[in-house]
């Protein structure tokens, strides 16, 4: 009885693996699903000063800027010596994505230090967010306006950022 039982245990297991591997064997596909994220540490996306200062710039009005390195995803910018309403600066920057992925590009945040209740600052990247391909650029106008008059000639500091983050 001890052996039958022992020989119909060891028929069931050699039978589950026949049917095993001759699934295996006739089956080709295999599907692998996963997600994978990358941290802004990793990414490669550099700004630059293509253009600091426009033609519709504003006479005697100045701008300067620096911007951050590699994963700094940020822009500082100065406006000065705007005087009248209407005075402007207007300054171009490139990102470039140096990755072999494409990253996508959020909305630009701007905050401001200064006499910030004197200036508009807008850009003409609209709203939303942006899919920047691998090895691509794209270009961000910023324009710095003074919007509310002042006896003396103003200065505001800004600082645009954009955040950036792998993939789609």
């Amino acid at each position: 009885m001890k052996k039958r039982r022992i020989a119909i245990i060891a028929f069931i297991l050699a039978a589950v693996l026949t049917i095993s591997v001759g699934y295996a064997a006739l089956t080709r596909d295999l599907k692998v699903e996963g997600k994978a994220k990358s941290t802004p540490d990793n990414l490669n996306v550099v700004f630059s000063a293509s253009e600091l200062v426009l033609a519709e710039t504003t006479d005697g009005a100045e701008a300067s800027s620096a911007v951050g390195a590699p994963g700094d995803f940020a822009i500082s910018m100065t406006a000065a010596n705007l005087v009248k309403i209407g005075d402007k600066v207007v300054a171009k920057y490139t990102i470039k994505n140096n990755n072999e992925y494409d990253v996508t590009l959020a909305e630009p945040t701007i905050s401001e230090t200064g006499h910030s209740d004197y200036f508009e600052v807008s850009t003409d990247w609209g709203t939303g967010t942006f899919l920047l391909e691998a090895g691509r650029t794209k270009d961000v106008i910023v324009t710095v306006e003074l919007v509310d008059s002042s006896a003396d000639p103003l200065a505001c500091d800004f600082v645009i950022t954009i955040n950036a983050s792998a993939g789609t």
